[in-house]
């Protein structure tokens, strides 16, 4: 229950943390353009607490927490105005008939909103002097981008301060957990084992024994046992496991490990050495193609709570680290040329730009951001099923 208890504490801390980093990205670089912030939220939904207000912008904790935003002003149109001027106008033309045009030129908010129907909404707010869409084109894609590289680079620290803040998890010979229904689980092995031979090699590190499990290539090793006071020999062939997370052939327990404190400049090493073991990680996913191994490695809320309960039990340590990857894997996602996330704008600037400063019009946009909400429920609902399955015996 403790650890429950902590858990509950530690992912929305997590989530919170890794919002307020990314939104930060966003909020700073947009008023060192001079572009005006109406409100800074984290979380979604009804507000729970206005923690304040300083210059023109807002700070508010919502009660979802499970996200956050900026408000820029004339990043997002007022449609309402539209909506009723539209509703007029058809009830004028209905009304009047075919020469309406000197009547609809002069109903209330008509006239500012409806000025060029081929404009589009960003166009209509360019008169907000201090507005988003009054900067150029390379002022505005900094701001998009500023939220994924804040949340890379707080990835990053995360990686390079953790050896030198609490430690880095070191794996040792001795086995901690056997995964039920493994190879390791068939041959006998339990936690508290500790490997000291395989076939003639002496055991000397955790990390020497993982990479000779990982590189044997599924052949049968001879594993020198030590449990207590008795010396027991096993025999076994590692196997790739597809729901594993790894390509590398593995017997199916975890090994131990020890907290190792590092200098700064081998914390530096270590953090650089992770992230280039991410990236490796993304590719080979991306290069085998293999569904499977993406949905094992994708999750949503409940996988990343699950992943959060993990890492308490296993020290802070761990809970740093899970904090780094998903503020790396933040940043890749929002970075996915897909309408509503960052990288639907960068996509839509691009647009801009191929086409000399045009932008697309309104029913264009409104198009692509409806694709957006498409694909982004899609993925929701398969990430959901996912998490779900996980939990459903097969």
């Amino acid at each position: 229950m403790n650890y429950l208890l902590q858990t509950a504490v530690a992912y929305p801390c997590i989530l919170g943390i890794l919002v307020i980093v990314h939104e930060w990205g966003h909020f700073i670089v947009a008023r060192l353009c001079s572009i005006r912030v109406d409100e800074f939220s984290i979380g979604f939904g009804p507000r729970a607490l206005r923690i304040g207000k300083s210059g023109d912008t807002e700070y508010n904790i919502r009660w979802i927490p499970l996200g956050g935003y900026v408000k820029i002003a004339g990043m997002e149109p007022d449609e309402a105005p539209l909506l009723n001027a539209r509703d007029i106008a058809s009830e004028i033309i209905g009304r009047v008939g075919s020469d309406s045009n000197d009547v609809l030129s002069k109903t209330p908010l008509l006239a500012e909103n409806m000025a060029n129907v081929d404009e589009t909404a960003e166009q209509r707010l360019e008169d907000v002097v201090d507005g988003f869409y009054s900067k150029p084109l390379w002022q505005r894609s900094l701001v998009i981008f500023a939220g994924p590289f804040m949340s890379f680079v707080f990835g990053y620290l995360l990686f390079c301060s953790l050896g030198a803040v609490v430690g880095t998890p070191d794996p040792n010979n001795i086995i901690d957990h056997v995964t039920p229904g493994s190879v390791a689980q068939h041959i006998g092995l339990k936690a508290h084992d500790r490997i000291i031979k395989i076939d003639n090699t002496v055991i000397r590190s955790g990390e020497q024994m993982v990479g000779i499990i990982h590189s044997s290539d599924n052949k049968v090793l001879t594993l020198t046992v030590q449990r207590g006071n008795s010396i027991l020999i096993m025999r076994g062939a590692p196997k790739v496991q597809p729901d594993s997370g790894t390509p590398y052939p593995i017997f199916g327990f975890s090994p131990g490990a020890t907290i190792e404190h590092k200098d700064i400049i081998a914390s530096i090493n270590f953090g650089n050495t992770l992230t280039v073991a991410l990236f490796q990680h993304l590719g080979d996913l991306v290069r085998r193609h293999s569904l499977t191994e993406f949905r094992q490695s994708a999750g949503g809320p409940i996988f990343i709570a699950q992943t959060t309960y993990q890492a308490v039990k296993e020290g802070p340590s761990e809970v740093i680290l899970l904090a780094g990857e998903i503020s790396v894997s933040l940043a890749i996602f929002n970075l996915l040329p897909i309408p509503i996330l960052d990288g639907g704008h960068l996509l839509l600037f691009a647009v801009e730009g191929f086409r000399k400063g045009r932008r697309l019009t309104m029913q264009q946009q409104q198009n692509f951001v409806l694709a957006g909400l498409a694909i982004i429920g899609v993925l929701f609902v398969a990430i959901m099923v996912n998490d779900l399955s996980r939990h459903i015996p097969h």
